[in-house]
């Protein structure tokens, strides 16, 4: 079982930061002039900026916010370990990433400290004595960071610090020597590349001119610069169409939404016309306006575009069956049959409406009136 400080290292996007083939290529030849220190004992581990990643559509974003997280991790896990803690390994290359291109696993030495400065992430290094010989002999010149983030992010943006190696051809273009840069007043004159090597590395002939050479390696610079442009413009319209494709599904989610809003709304409103009809219908029917038979065809005129004009055809129906007033308030056994129901309950709702009633009301005050609750229980009961 893995110990828990051990879990965050598991499922993470690593890069090391040393360019292909740059240890085959440096070890050939090594610089003849030492390495200063630092003026303040602390190095350089890698300047802000966007650069190469390991793949071509995946360059490295390292801001100051990335360096403050690195710097945060770094105090949490020597926290965490104490007197176990090792600091951050110094190796030649990355043998803890690329064993079979990089052969020697020693030390150069560790970093003890991680500050996050405005112009880059600084490192305080403690060197061995394999490390002292190289910043006298100069074989190991640029810091190369391995670093890692979590997978499945839009962007490539480290935020652990796992080690540092020493390389002599950086995938960051612009990183600095393990030196004091600001004591150097000339540039370097000895070659770090065996030069039939380096001309065949560029497709030169080995009889090239320094200008050559130097034409050759801005152009090449040139064309990285303008391929990494194009890598940022190209995942800047990824996000951007990602984005509006995200706003387009809200949108028709949201319409979707509305569609079923409208449809529920339908139907509610179809049933309360249904039902206002039926208890028109049921009104006639009583009152002998219509028979029961009537009622299919008077439906779908009373619910359509045309049921207020339907509906006063409708009450202004003659009863078709006779009206006489009839005694309702004997017990239920002796209320007669159907007609003579529908007739008593006509009668009602015509009394109704000569107080002032309208059809509806008079009918409405009929259904409530205590002396007809017989004929409204048979009627029930007959349904």
């Amino acid at each position: 079982m893995k110990p828990k400080f051990l879990n965050s290292f598991f499922r993470r996007e690593c890069v090391a930061n040393d360019a292909d083939a740059g240890r085959e290529a440096a070890e050939s030849n090594a610089a003849d002039a030492p390495i200063d220190d630092v003026v303040d004992g602390w190095i350089k581990v890698a300047p802000f900026g966007t650069y190469p990643g390991s793949k071509p559509d995946r360059p490295q974003h390292f801001t100051e916010v990335e360096a403050n997280s690195m710097v945060k991790e770094f105090a949490s896990l020597r926290g965490r370990l104490g007197r176990l803690f090792r600091g951050i390994p110094i190796y030649i290359g990355h043998p803890d990433k690329d064993p079979a291109t990089y052969s020697d696993h020693r030390r150069l030495g560790r970093l003890n400290a991680l500050e996050a400065r405005p112009d880059g992430l600084y490192g305080e290094p403690e060197w061995n004595a394999l490390g002292e010989e190289n910043l006298r002999e100069g074989y190991w010149v640029y810091p190369s960071p391995r670093w890692d983030a979590p997978v499945g992010r839009a962007q490539f943006r480290p935020n652990r610090l796992i080690s540092m190696g020493l390389t002599n051809m950086p995938r960051i273009a612009n990183s600095e020597p393990v030196t004091n840069s600001s004591l150097d007043t000339e540039p370097p004159t000895n070659e770090i590349m065996d030069r039939k090597l380096l001309t065949e590395k560029l497709g030169l002939d080995v009889t090239a001119t320094d200008e050559e050479i130097m034409a050759k390696l801005a152009k090449l610079m040139d064309d990285a610069a303008t391929a990494e442009a194009k890598t940022a413009e190209a995942a800047t319209a990824a996000t951007e169409a990602a984005t509006a494709k995200t706003e387009k599904e809200s949108v028709a989610c949201s319409l979707q939404e509305a569609n079923a809003k409208i449809v529920e709304f339908k139907t509610a409103l179809q049933a309360a016309r249904e039902d206002h009809a039926n208890a028109l219908l049921d009104g006639a029917e009583a009152a002998g306006r219509i028979t029961r038979a009537e009622r299919t065809e008077w439906l779908p005129k009373l619910t359509g575009d045309d049921r207020e004009t339907q509906a006063n055809s409708l009450s202004a129906i003659k009863p078709k069956l006779n009206t006489q007033a009839i005694d309702v308030s004997k017990s239920r056994v002796e209320i007669g049959d159907e007609k003579q129901r529908r007739e008593a309950v006509s009668n009602a709702v015509g009394a109704n409406m000569e107080k002032g009633m309208s059809y509806h009301e008079a009918y409405c005050a009929a259904k409530k009136d205590p002396a007809l609750k017989p004929v409204w229980d048979a009627m029930k009961t007959e349904e």
